[in-house]
């Protein structure tokens, strides 16, 4: 297993911070108002516990994010 490097994941927690929820809408996720609000105090533990789909449209915004920043 590849281990990510240190900056790349520290790129990727500082992202889900700045998602908003009409980027994971777009993605193909519509995330219910409970799981919305989780999302925004706590984004790495909702990412945990979403189910797969929701998880690869946080995946689809967060890839959105890191890449424009570069």
């Amino acid at each position: 297993m590849a281990m990510i490097p240190a900056s790349e994941l520290r790129n990727i927690i500082a992202a889900m911070n700045f998602i908003e929820r009409h980027e994971i809408v777009e993605a193909g996720y519509d995330m219910p108002d409970g799981s919305w609000q989780h999302f925004q105090e706590n984004p790495a533990e909702r990412f945990l516990k979403c189910n797969d789909e929701c998880r690869e449209a946080i995946m689809r915004v967060i890839e959105a994010h890191t890449t424009r920043a570069e």
